[in-house]
């Protein structure tokens, strides 16, 4: 299995090379950063798209206490569609920081 954690940058920065604005929303997952910019559907899309592969079954989405499970839901409808053999579960974490934490197994 492997997670990534979604929240925003606080401050203008750079890692792995990559260019990240204040307030942009970053995907950090088990080995560094998976996506970033000013969308965090966009943002959360990319990153799980990151870490599935021909062995992927399960995403589960952790929604944290600045978000919705409306928020969610949207995310695990769009990832359905696009990964048809996956099943998507939506949970609340509850977690302060981090918008979503998601698991791929």
């Amino acid at each position: 299995a492997s997670t990534a954690e979604i929240t925003y940058s606080i401050r203008d920065t750079e890692i792995d090379g990559i260019k990240i604005r204040k307030g942009d929303y970053m995907g950090i997952g088990d080995n560094g950063l998976l996506s970033t910019g000013p969308d965090l559907s966009e943002v959360t899309l990319n990153t799980v798209r990151s870490m599935m592969d021909e062995w992927s079954e399960i995403v589960t989405i952790y929604y944290g206490a600045d978000t919705s499970s409306g928020d969610a839901e949207k995310i695990a409808e769009q990832l359905e569609e696009e990964f048809e053999d996956v099943s998507v579960e939506v949970t609340s974490g509850g977690q302060p920081v981090y918008y979503f934490i998601i698991s791929v197994e």
